[in-house]
């Protein structure tokens, strides 16, 4: 049964549960008009900083025109059961005035002389549908699943897409969501990806967007998310090509980027800044067409979340963390769509409640209700679940956990198409100290649940490469058995590790044939402790590991295995042209994007009050870091954010740091900054 507005070509009819309320009424050109004028107030409100006044005037006046001469309005209010979804539901192809009815923003509705009605007591939901209403599938009895995937091509400014993975597991916990990410940005990559899972009941995309992007100056406008390609450039996609690749499809896809639950015609919004995430301005001048959130309903997608406008990255964080945490409460899309709006709008800083208003839910015929029926869950490996292995592993020097891990995309990226390709035998990570080389290798590890993981780290040994290895390929029992009748082997004689180690890739690990019979990725970390300097180029293996390194490169062969190498390092290395089947991935200092996303993760999880009261020396902490995380981490978040550490030991650690850029002088005052750098 529906409450809300029922139309058709040229009318409509407000219902309570199926029960008409008042008599149905005409859509004259004058009520077009009228509806046309409240959407062109609401985007000046929106253009001027969305304040308060002006669009509880647009709310007002859609309120009294729907109220019209009787009351309706008023009535269905008072009629509806609690919580009330306010559905307006059109035909699949809707007339232009049905348009016009449809994108009235009554998100806004508020009484005369009233309040918001999205902030009322009684919950105020407001859902679009397209269609008449079928049945849904039937929910199985897993948990909450959700497939994430940024995008942010090379010619787009950052987003903090890492906030938002983190905002999902934060909201949900990782034992109660299935969560994928898909690094690659790119559509055709996640499509693959959801095929071989058997598909994900939510899809949730992070990227820029455009709502008339045009492909020729001459050619019609169409909505597009701003998705990549294999080598990070821009990948405009539309909504028919998007939903062409996600199969099975999803029951709800979020697609949390600027515009895209605005029409292609529609004119006046403000183009995407630095922190939002929308592309370049387009001009429009097109009939009525359809947003990317209903251009993916057409084609499909029974439930779809977008922005009628141009979202901050952090409000739409926001937002997002109390949607998923109402889904894995097993709230309908519709009611916890309007909580996280409701959420955004209470918020006391007003750069994130200026956008409360923009989220879009839009339904397709079977569209709408409850996601998560069970708690089963997935056969999936958890999203992170090899950096704590390296925890466990790395203890003297610790990689940056999931929610402190930021900036690293190209790289990871490029290290993504090495892997999954079958050109090289691994990757080199390199990079000066505690740029995050192990962190990075954590994150790419965790990305591989196809995979088994072994690593290496401080014995580099014949012995201990396949101890590792073993660990990692127990559960198959092939590799297993291969490996116990040939190690005693493997220990009196050390070259028999490269015959074990091809045999053993170019059969069991081969590839994947199934959950446990997969290939292998071996990472070898801080490679730098067996290097030695060469002062006539670059570093080279000691001679006590050359060979077992070399029988590792020669083992690891793409054209026979998909198992792969991961090496991290401070130097590149030559070891008689082998090192030539890696291919070299450098770290970079962090951008100052990345910088400043790193100290705002610090910054929550500071001691209350401290990122005002150390303010000053906090900015002066993340300066005299460089961008080197590790030192960020130890300066920013264990120093000046620790309540461990009174102010005046943290101004003089900073000022100690300082004096060191200027004049080269170790810090005497503090005994893990001074071991920072001279590590």
């Amino acid at each position: 049964m529906v409450t809300g507005l029922v139309v058709d070509a040229t009318s409509f009819e407000l219902v309570v549960d199926d029960r008409q309320v008042g008599s149905r009424r005409m859509l004259q050109a004058a009520d077009v008009d009228l509806l046309k004028a409240v959407a062109g107030r609401y985007v000046d409100a929106v253009r001027y900083g969305s304040k308060e006044p002006a669009l509880l005037a647009v709310g007002r006046e859609l309120y009294r025109w729907l109220d019209g001469d009787l009351g309706q309005l008023t009535r269905l209010l008072d009629e509806a059961s609690a919580p009330t979804v306010f559905e307006v539901r059109a035909p699949a192809r809707p007339s232009a005035a049905a348009w016009a009815l449809l994108r009235a923003p009554y998100e806004l509705l508020a009484a005369p002389g009233g309040g918001f009605l999205a902030e009322a007591p009684k919950l105020f939901a407001v859902a679009r549908r397209l269609g008449h209403p079928s049945p849904a599938p039937a929910l199985d009895g897993y948990r909450l699943g959700v497939a994430f995937m940024a995008s942010a091509p090379r010619s787009q400014h950052e987003l903090d897409f890492e906030a938002e993975e983190m905002a999902i597991l934060n909201a949900v916990g990782e034992t109660s969501v299935d969560l994928v990410v898909e690094d690659s940005g790119n559509p055709e990559h996640l499509g693959l990806r959801l095929s071989e899972l058997g598909g994900m009941p939510v899809v949730h995309l992070s990227c820029h967007g455009l709502h008339n992007w045009r492909p020729q100056p001459d050619g019609p406008a169409t909505p597009v998310l701003l998705m990549e390609d294999d080598l990070g450039g821009g990948c405009p996609t539309s909504a028919d090509a998007l939903v062409g690749l996600l199969t099975p499809r999803p029951r709800l896809a979020f697609v949390s980027a600027c515009l895209t639950a605005t029409g292609a015609d529609v004119a006046g919004h403000v183009p995407a800044g630095a922190g939002h995430r929308g592309g370049p301005a387009a001009e429009p001048g097109v009939p009525v067409a359809h947003s990317m959130a209903t251009g993916l309903v057409a084609a499909g997608i029974p439930a779809v979340i977008g922005w009628d406008g141009s979202v901050s990255d952090r409000a739409a964080t926001h937002f997002a963390e109390y949607l998923y945490r109402q889904f894995s409460r097993r709230v309908g899309v519709a009611e916890a769509v309007a909580g996280a709006r409701r959420h955004l709008l209470a918020c006391s800083d007003e750069r994130l409640r200026a956008d409360w208003h923009l989220a879009r839910l839009w339904l397709g015929p079977a569209g709408g209700g409850a996601l998560v029926a069970g708690t089963r869950k997935r056969q999936m490996a958890s999203p992170h679940q090899v950096t704590k292995t390296f925890l466990d592993r790395k203890h003297q020097l610790p990689v940056a956990a999931a929610d402190m891990f930021v900036g690293r995309r190209p790289e990871l990226q490029h290290t993504l198409r090495v892997l999954r390709g079958g050109q090289k035998a691994g990757v080199l990570l390199h990079g000066q100290g505690r740029l995050g080389k192990s962190s990075l290798a954590a994150r790419i590890a965790d990305r591989h649940p196809n995979r088994a993981i072994a690593v290496v780290f401080g014995d580099y040994s014949p012995t201990a490469i396949l101890d590792a290895i073993a660990d990692a390929v127990t559960t198959n029992p092939d590799a297993r058995t291969l490996i116990e009748n040939r190690r005693a082997e493997v220990r009196q004689h050390p070259d028999c590790l490269k015959p074990l180690l091809t045999d053993l890739l170019a059969r069991p690990c081969a590839q994947e044939l199934d959950d446990i019979r997969k290939p292998l990725l071996l990472i070898i970390d801080d490679l730098e402790q067996i290097l030695t300097p060469n002062p006539e180029g670059p570093h080279r293996l000691d001679p006590g590991h050359a060979t077992v390194l070399a029988d590792v490169l020669c083992a690891f062969d793409p054209a026979i295995t998909d198992s792969r190498l991961l090496i991290t390092s401070r130097y590149t290395f030559t070891l008689d042209g082998l090192e030539a089947r890696l291919e070299p991935v450098q770290l970079q200092p962090l951008s100052a994007a990345a910088q400043r996303k790193l100290h705002r993760r610090q910054q929550d999880l500071a001691p209350a009050g401290y990122p005002t009261q150390r303010a000053d020396l906090a900015q002066r902490a993340l300066d005299v870091s460089c961008g080197n995380p590790g030192l960020q981490d130890l300066i920013g978040l264990r120093l000046v954010y620790s309540d461990q550490v009174d102010q005046d030991r943290a101004e003089a650690a900073v000022a100690g740091m300082e004096a060191y850029l200027h004049q080269g002088d170790l810090p005497a005052d503090n005994s893990d900054i001074g071991a920072f750098l001279e590590n």
